[in-house]
């Protein structure tokens, strides 16, 4: 549950955040004091997040998932699946946000398009077309590019773990 910026876990919910905190810095192959100098935290802050007895904050939980290569709800999502339960995978919760993330962006292109069709209809007055509007698209189709990209890898590096 969330508060303003301060997130509030039961005493379970922290335990396994931090054993979620400490699998990934461990799978990345990073010792905890050099985590926590990376996350910009101490050492002691960052194994008293791991035994579960201090949360972090929304910020500093995004943050430091940024630096662990995983996002906060794919995190929060592992962690708050119960031993031999049946949940979404961090793949599919990934996939998920993907998804909507690549709909927000052809939506953007979508009204791109239809706005330079009204003002060559004549609809509108004719809008300069300007190197802001033309890089904007580009980073549109550029998000939506690296986007696709990233879910093929994952899926692709998943199947071959499926085989193995």
């Amino acid at each position: 549950m969330s508060r303003g910026h301060a997130t509030v876990f039961t005493v379970d919910e922290r335990v396994a955040l931090g054993q979620a905190i400490r699998n990934r810095r461990e799978v990345m192959g990073l010792t905890r004091a050099q985590f926590a100098e990376i996350a910009g935290v101490s050492g002691q802050f960052l194994g008293a997040i791991e035994k579960g007895h201090k949360a972090p904050s929304q910020e500093r939980l995004t943050e430091m998932c940024r630096h662990l290569d995983v996002q906060p709800e794919v995190l929060l999502a592992q962690s708050r699946a119960k031993e031999g339960e049946e949940m979404v995978t961090g793949y599919e919760v990934q996939m998920y946000n993907d998804i909507n993330a690549i709909s927000r962006s052809l939506n953007r292109i979508a009204n791109c398009m239809e706005a330079a069709e009204k003002r060559a209809r004549g609809d509108v007055a004719p809008k300069p077309t300007t190197p802001e509007d033309m890089a904007d698209v580009g980073d549109v189709i550029r998000h939506i590019v690296r986007e696709f990209k990233q879910m093929t890898e994952q899926r692709a590096r998943e199947e071959g773990e499926d085989q193995t």
